[in-house]
């Protein structure tokens, strides 16, 4: 398992993005060390932050800054800009983390796609 983090990029051909012609901003992941890459799906409770089936039309998703693996806990953490937090067991399903740094990242204050 392959995840990384777009926060801009040009070829969306290469990620396998919904338009080939840029990339759609987000969490992506590989099962075949990246020869293929998939969206994963990032979930705020019940409202959905990014999926493979978003509609994305005129808009360029939500840019994740930074991921990594915690091999202790055996989870990846991701950040996403303007939403907080989030964690992922498999790299293809992401969930907010409950305790998030600073006031103003609420779920009312996060815009969605």
């Amino acid at each position: 398992m392959v995840v990384a983090a777009v926060s801009q990029a040009a070829e969306g051909v290469v990620v396998n993005a919904p338009v080939d012609v840029y990339s759609i901003q987000g969490l992506y992941y590989s099962t075949d060390s990246g020869q293929t890459w998939q969206m994963a799906t990032i979930s705020d409770g019940s409202q959905m932050v990014q999926s493979a089936q978003s509609n994305f039309s005129g808009y360029f998703g939500n840019p994740v800054t930074a991921v990594i693996w915690n091999p202790v806990r055996q989870r990846f953490y991701a950040a996403v800009r303007y939403h907080g937090y989030y964690e992922s067991a498999n790299g293809s399903t992401w969930t907010r983390l409950a305790n998030q740094p600073g006031s103003n990242l609420t779920t009312s204050n996060c815009p969605v796609n």
